[in-house]
């Protein structure tokens, strides 16, 4: 099995104060918050990377096809983030 790699991140005085407010609402640790968002995001990120890769390639990319892939994607996750904020 893979093991996680560790990485040293910097955050600026409002994000890490916004990360430090949902960490406490939810009980959890900071680290846990950023993970999460981090996984939610890698679809989105998956989308970049690959528009990246063809832009080096010299070949074309449709900003409108990327932008539509990334909210496509994060529509179908969105219920997922809420999933038992309700309760």
């Amino acid at each position: 099995m893979a093991q996680n790699k560790r990485t040293n991140l910097t955050l600026d005085p409002e994000l890490d104060a916004l990360i430090t407010e949902i960490s406490d609402l939810r009980e959890i640790p900071k680290t846990r918050v950023i993970t999460e968002i981090l996984k939610e995001s890698k679809p989105q990120l998956e989308i970049i990377r690959d528009a990246l890769k063809t832009i080096k390639n010299n070949e074309s990319v449709s900003l409108d096809q990327v932008l539509s892939k990334m909210l496509g994607n994060s529509f179908e996750n969105l219920s997922e983030v809420f999933k038992g904020l309700d309760k």
